[in-house]
């Protein structure tokens, strides 16, 4: 289960979705702190449910699992090898990426650039694998 951008809000493909086109206007930047928002919302559901949900926190674990995992995967395999290229200074947090790093990036790649790097990002959410451990940084 991963989240997709419409119009100006979240939202997760019904069953059978195909490709999906990158909305215009929107960059991998976006993408990116999207999931970031994405998992945040999915933190603070797990820290309200009650003590005793243990299905339900089981559902909410699993799929911050997942989100985590496809975001790692778009941003280790697709993202930050072309930023790097970019702006050589990499960052490893969240805050960091999104205050400092990702201004940097956005300058030095320009919009065009960033929007095909998001639709890279977008369709290759497909093929990301779910378990973190299938993750090349897992065996680095």
């Amino acid at each position: 289960m991963f989240s997709w951008w419409v119009g100006e809000r979240l939202e997760y493909p019904p069953a059978g979705a195909g490709k999906r086109r990158f909305p215009r206007g929107r960059a991998g930047i976006r993408l990116l702190k999207n999931d970031h928002k994405t998992v945040e919302k999915l933190f603070k559901e797990f820290e309200k449910a009650g003590e005793r949900a243990y299905r339900r926190k089981r559902e909410l674990a699993d799929s911050m699992i997942e989100e985590l995992t496809v975001h790692a995967y778009i941003e280790e395999e697709i993202f930050y090898p072309v930023a790097r290229a970019a702006v050589p200074e990499t960052k490893d947090h969240v805050e960091e990426e999104e205050d400092e790093w990702f201004p940097e990036v956005r300058s030095a790649m320009g919009r065009k650039r960033l929007q095909e790097l998001g639709q890279r990002m977008l369709d290759a959410r497909g093929d990301a694998p779910k378990n973190p451990l299938e993750l090349k940084s897992a065996t680095a």
